[in-house]
């Protein structure tokens, strides 16, 4: 170019690529996001139908009042104001009510399901019919695949009510908690159990033990022979788990109610008439209340005729047994405690 080249300089072509590409990504994330929770929304409802259709075949009505599914962008929120479920299995009608129902998934982890309960929930079997309330209700629950893998509850101010006309069966707690989960290592059809409650008022166990105090309780083990799909209502279930040789291992089991303690382990099962049958290796502190009810008292002929063979010290060998090591048997029906067997007798399940 000489000094005389008057041709002006050609301008730069600025691309607008940079500018709109990010913009249009971004949108096209959104749309298919969008397009994947819609998507997801859709075969949970079409899952929920399918449920209750099934249920329906097997004379279970399930029924969900007002129900929504919301949760857009990130996770699907099904709502329920009220759930009912109505059931006429074996001949015996039963109506099961429940307060507004809310279960949270989040929509990149949908085998993680949170759900959250409002009180009460009323059962009616037979026309007789029993109650829980809470101030809060939490689930968990955790698949692998279709399987279960864990699931938690917990509760605050538990009331439960199993009839109206039985007050000594109320059972009252501040806190609650059960934790379920198989156990693979013990087999197909295991299921380890874990169960707390504190600040617990069961007036039976108040008038047993002889102390208003509130108790914590404390109880872990595993269940054995355990179907995978149950068939029918809970009694036929019940008993095809008996008939499998199913069973209870308790791994520990501890009471604290005031000044008594006791601490438990050993294997349950029910026996041909349906009754808790088995043994445990049980420790005690502070039972002279509860052995006095057992017969184990001062001035019984226990301690009549030991007082004939060690005189003072029979007082002694008395009270301390309310602290030893005692094996709790049930069988045929009743419970026996070391050498006791006390006038409790086990009631048939079903």
């Amino acid at each position: 170019m000489t000094d005389n080249d008057s041709t002006p300089p050609r301008k730069q072509t600025v691309s607008r690529l940079g500018l709109y590409l990010p913009t249009s990504l971004l949108l096209l994330i959104a749309a298919a996001w969008s397009g994947f929770w819609f998507y997801s929304a859709q075969a949970t409802n079409r899952a929920l139908d399918d449920f209750v259709l099934r249920e329906a075949s097997q004379g279970r009505t399930w029924t969900c009042t007002d129900r929504r599914l919301g949760g857009y962008p990130f996770r699907l929120e099904l709502r329920c104001a009220a759930v009912s479920i109505k059931s006429a299995e074996g001949g015996r009608p039963v109506d099961v009510r429940l307060g507004e129902v809310t279960v949270v998934a989040q929509i990149y982890n949908p085998k993680l399901v949170l759900a959250e309960a409002t009180a009460p929930l009323d059962v009616v079997v037979d026309q007789t019919s029993s109650r829980v309330e809470w101030e809060a209700l939490r689930i968990s629950l955790r698949l692998a695949g279709s399987e279960l893998q864990r699931l938690s509850l917990s509760a605050t101010a538990l009331r439960a009510t199993p009839s109206p006309g039985a007050p000594e069966a109320e059972f009252r707690a501040q806190n609650a908690e059960l934790h379920l989960r198989p156990d693979f290592a013990q087999g197909a059809g295991a299921l380890d159990v874990a169960l707390a409650a504190t600040g617990a008022v069961v007036p039976a166990l108040d008038q047993a033990i002889g102390s208003t105090d509130p108790a914590n309780l404390e109880v872990s083990g595993v269940v054995k022979g355990l179907t995978a799909k149950p068939r029918g209502d809970w009694k036929e279930a019940v008993e095809a788990w008996r008939l499998g040789g199913g069973q209870v291992e308790i791994a520990t089991a501890r009471l604290v109610k005031g000044p008594f303690q006791a601490e438990a382990a050993g294997v349950l099962d029910l026996d041909d008439e349906r009754r808790m049958r088995g043994k445990l290796d049980a420790s005690a502190v502070g039972a002279g209340p509860l052995m006095s009810r057992w017969g184990i008292s001062s001035g019984n002929k226990l301690q009549q005729a030991l007082g004939g063979l060690l005189g003072k010290r029979a007082d002694s060998i008395v009270s301390a047994a309310a602290a030893m090591k005692w094996p709790v048997r049930f069988e045929n029906g009743r419970v026996s405690v070391g050498p006791v067997r006390t006038p409790i007798q086990i009631p048939a399940l079903y």
